[in-house]
């Protein structure tokens, strides 16, 4: 079987050297004797390649992709350290937290709970919804569970990271693919590929040209993954090493 993936781990470029390795070792494929059918899966892979490496060509020479980028993971840091908050209160027997807990986190799982994990417009759209909703109507219980300074904070790194977005959406022409709306559509055609290979190995696991395909696959995403850890490690432990803010300001972004 085909070794797991965890693609929330992959950084936009190594999921371009990942698709391109794949779209690689399938690059002779004869189509005439495709006798597991899958032909249409790897041109579906290669044309995700395609608009994805365009995208990704097209941010690489943007000097705002870096700014995007470091204004987009620090929103996501916000938004998981104010849901991971909320998530402790709840765990509190103080009177009327367990309340305020669960009106703050009923809003954040209507809109998003994973939400760092969404392309840059969904994830604007519902931290947004998230924010607005909050202000308008549990403002109060934010102030209760002492959670202003992680609300604050998510709610301005929200519009940092929009601000910067308007300054490079006017500084290019808005035609150009955007690399976090082509980035699902390859991780789908990988995914939906691997899942065609795996589903035949099962079935048959001595053919030569099965094994083959899992093996040398396998290859490809065991070192990928590696990689992606190594970097999430490095990550974690410059997180670490950063001091982390203690809830004080008592007044709610609005």
């Amino acid at each position: 079987m085909l070794e797991s993936i965890n693609y929330s781990l992959i950084e936009s470029n190594q999921l371009l050297t990942f698709a391109g390795k794949i779209a690689g070792f399938f690059g002779n494929f004869d189509a005439k004797s495709d006798k597991y059918v899958l032909a249409s899966f790897i041109s579906r892979l290669n044309l995700s390649l395609e608009e994805y490496s365009k995208a990704y060509e097209r941010e690489s020479k943007n000097p705002y992709t870096l700014k995007i980028d470091a204004a987009d993971r620090k929103r996501d840091s916000s938004f998981l350290a104010f849901r991971n908050y909320v998530v402790a209160c709840s765990h509190r027997t103080d009177e009327g937290w367990g309340d305020a807990s669960s009106h703050l986190l009923g809003v954040i799982t209507k809109h998003g709970w994973r939400a760092n994990y969404f392309g840059y417009k969904a994830e604007t759209a519902a931290l947004n919804k998230v924010v607005n909703e909050i202000n308008d109507l549990y403002a109060s219980d934010i102030n209760l569970l002492g959670a202003t300074l992680w609300f604050n904070q998510l709610a301005s790194d929200e519009q940092a990271f929009e601000q910067i977005q308007k300054e490079s959406d006017t500084r290019e022409p808005s035609n150009l693919p955007i690399l976090t709306e082509k980035r699902p559509a390859l991780v789908k055609a990988i995914r939906n590929l691997f899942s065609v290979i795996d589903s035949h190995y099962s079935e048959n696991t001595t053919d030569s040209v099965l094994v083959n395909y899992v093996n040398a696959l396998n290859e490809i995403i065991i070192s990928t993954m590696s990689l992606a850890r190594a970097n999430q490690t490095r990550v974690e432990n410059q997180k670490k090493a950063t001091p982390v803010a203690v809830p004080g300001d008592t007044t709610v972004v609005q």
